[in-house]
């Protein structure tokens, strides 16, 4: 695999916000031509060349559509996309729980449904649910920041300070190796879920062995030339500086939670951010969503989290489509 082009100066101004087409594209191996606006008067929604090689973007286009064009453009053909949900969670029971949660999403509109893997069982849940759902699905294989250090966690102390089940540990270089197989093989359409979480019992020690894999799944995806959905519970900015270092092109920050100047600044850099269903309900996302590029802007659920309403358990990816409307008002 050829190495991938270096990453460009970050932009000031007006020249901070690059169409898709203008930004993402060098990262898969396409020459961008000049930038283009995405909404044009009198003509609709410009649709990027990006599309043909990542799917998952359409959700922003979508949003682009409704924010520009109005709601007659949107009215047109769906192309909702749920870029990190975990349809492979308990929560769904069995298969014919994940099976009639897909057909909703269908039902709803959506073109893409990312399902994101955690661990090594859940994985492999994930590349079959995505088999069984070709249309649809499709699968991001990663390793949770709390199952990267679970190896380092003292399970009493973790479980006596947040009421959790610590993870079990697991052999972190096999299923890296695992991940890296199956993106080889063209079964993934990203990297993740991966990142940093300093919210339970963080030491240097534990964010330490996090970082270790992040950067290993970091330098997969830069190597298959695949996004990465990052985690970065209260280590937004660490996680930003590693995906800096590894030449990570494409990332989306799913439920970023951290500082709106940093967050201008990673979308400066070239990266996206993923808002979840209770951005309804939730000022910091709808505060988040008010400073950032509407080229940045990705749609998700992480479902079974993150409803629109509290206490409506599981969320669910057909969720997308009226957190779509409740953005674009």
């Amino acid at each position: 695999m050829a190495a991938m082009a270096s990453r460009p100066p970050r932009l000031q101004g007006a020249a901070a916000q690059p169409t898709f087409a203008a930004r993402a594209l060098p990262a898969f191996g396409f020459s961008s031509g000049p930038p283009r606006r995405l909404c044009q008067t009198g003509r609709g929604f410009v649709r990027p060349l990006l599309a043909a090689a990542v799917p998952w973007l359409a959700s922003a286009r979508r949003l682009q559509q409704q924010r520009c064009c109005g709601s007659a453009a949107a009215s047109s053909k769906s192309h909702y996309v749920d870029v990190h949900c975990h349809l492979t969670h308990a929560a769904f029971v069995s298969h014919a729980g994940e099976d009639e949660a897909v057909e909703r999403a269908r039902k709803a509109g959506l073109h893409r449904v990312v399902v994101n893997g955690v661990e090594p069982k859940d994985n492999r849940a994930v590349l079959d649910l995505c088999g069984r759902h070709p249309d649809i699905c499709r699968a991001a294989l990663g390793i949770y920041p709390l199952n990267a250090s679970a190896a380092e966690i003292d399970r009493a102390d973790f479980t006596q300070r947040t009421g959790m089940e610590a993870p079990e540990a697991l052999d972190v270089g096999k299923e890296l190796s695992f991940i890296d197989q199956m993106a080889a093989a063209g079964r993934l359409i990203a990297v993740g879920e991966a990142g940093l979480d300093k919210m339970y019992g963080y030491t240097e020690k534990l964010l330490g062995a996090q970082e270790e894999v992040l950067r290993e799944l970091c330098r997969i995806a830069v190597r298959h030339r695949l996004p990465i959905i990052v985690h970065s519970r209260a280590a937004e900015e660490r996680t930003f500086r590693v995906l800096e270092s590894e030449g990570v092109e494409l990332a989306d920050f799913h439920c970023y939670t951290g500082k709106k100047k940093l967050a201008v600044q990673i979308a400066e850099a070239g990266y996206y951010f993923s808002m979840p269903a209770s951005i309804t309900r939730n000022g910091q996302f709808q505060a988040l969503y008010s400073v950032l590029p509407p080229d940045r802007v990705l749609t998700e659920t992480d479902a079974p989290y993150m409803a629109p309403e509290r206490g409506n358990w599981p969320n669910e990816p057909c969720n997308v489509p009226p957190a779509i409307s409740a953005m674009a008002k």
